[in-house]
């Protein structure tokens, strides 16, 4: 089934976007292969680690800005302090 035409089975990364027909040969095998209950718990997973991965994401852009910020203040602070002791 995957080795249809030996397209499928030959990918190599990174890999090039499915046409139609390998679409359909993929959804067509996992329609058959899977029930709805797994389908469900499979594609629940995939989206909680998406979300997951999209969180820690933020959390770590949003950490270098909140750094950003405090070394911005910090320095503004400093620079302040030392025109107001002159």
């Amino acid at each position: 089934m995957m080795e249809q035409d030996g397209k499928l089975a030959n990918r190599r990364l990174p890999l090039e976007p499915l046409d139609e027909k390998e679409r359909a040969i993929i959804v067509q095998a996992v329609l058959e292969n899977f029930s709805r209950k797994e389908l469900k718990i499979i594609f629940k997973e995939a989206i909680d680690d998406w979300v997951d991965r999209q969180f820690t994401t933020f959390g770590k852009w949003s950490f270098y800005s909140f750094a950003a910020a405090a070394i911005g203040a910090l320095t503004y602070f400093i620079i302040t302090m030392k025109l107001k002791g002159n």
